[in-house]
């Protein structure tokens, strides 16, 4: 996998332990995922690499955490048994320790193998790992459970995120989501609500999906008003998606739509 790396100011020399927002995921011009990680160390701290896949390092006393931002882009196709394939050998012959445990676990959830991943991070959940790690190994459950059907699962592994911080927007929005898909519109309304008023702590070490501090809670506020025949509404939650997104495709054919209505 190859990677753009676009620095969008000078850097300035620093003599401590810098970390860099590292952003992966992209729709257009917009970055939907981004987390912080290390950038810039201290080589006579005598750092080593760690994990067989995923490899890194752990900064230690005093970070800094800049805006200066690296891009990820992917310029071929790779391998998408790669990383799964390094995992089970190691199996073979070893153990995995708990941050591999739990990106071996994601690695089965993209490969659509949920029970087994399921399993897999109730192991790693066992193991005392990093908590940010804990946090979304949850969130990968629960999404295991929604592709089950076990909406109910899937909401009980969510709510257990709250026993280790604040509720998070993408937590926030993925309990309403099972709400909207059960039906339940005024219920996702609460929880899309409650998205866009969390606060972003990207410092943290968490995987970020930015869009869920906006964006996504308010189209889909849209949606649900219009399941629910409120129209004014529907459009209201349009158009504050607009103003993130002003040329975002579903947000043009919504107020397309709005304006039709209207003129009726």
């Amino acid at each position: 996998m190859l990677s753009v790396d676009n620095y969008f100011k000078p850097r300035v020399e620093t003599p401590k332990d810098e970390n860099g927002k590292y952003n992966v995921g992209f729709d257009g011009n917009y970055v939907t995922y981004s987390f912080y990680r290390e950038r810039i160390v201290k080589r006579n701290n005598n750092y080593k690499w760690h994990g067989c896949v995923h490899e890194c390092i752990t900064p230690s006393g005093n970070i800094v955490y800049t805006d200066i931002c690296i891009e990820h882009h992917k310029i071929k196709q790779t391998d998408k048994d790669r990383n799964i394939a390094i995992y089970e050998n190691k199996l073979k012959t070893s153990t995995l320790d708990a941050r591999e445990t739990y990106y071996y676990g994601r690695e089965l959830y993209y490969h659509a193998n949920y029970k087994k991943c399921i399993k897999v991070m109730k192991t790693f959940f066992a193991m005392n790992g990093y908590v940010e790690n804990v946090i979304d190994a949850h969130i990968v459950v629960s999404m295991c459970y929604a592709d089950l059907k076990q909406y109910d699962c899937a909401l009980h592994e969510l709510y257990k995120t709250f026993d280790y911080d604040l509720p998070r927007a993408n937590v926030c929005c993925r309990i309403a989501d099972v709400f909207a898909t059960k039906g339940k519109y005024n219920i996702a309304i609460y929880w899309y609500t409650i998205a866009t008023k969390c606060i972003e702590n990207d410092k943290k070490g968490a995987f970020v999906e930015n869009d869920c501090y906006g964006y996504y809670p308010y189209m889909q506020m849209c949606m649900c008003y219009y399941k629910l025949g409120d129209m004014e509404n529907a459009r209201l939650y349009n158009d504050m998606a607009g103003k993130i997104r002003s040329d975002d495709k579903v947000y043009l054919h919504n107020k397309q739509y709005f304006d039709k209505l209207q003129n009726k």
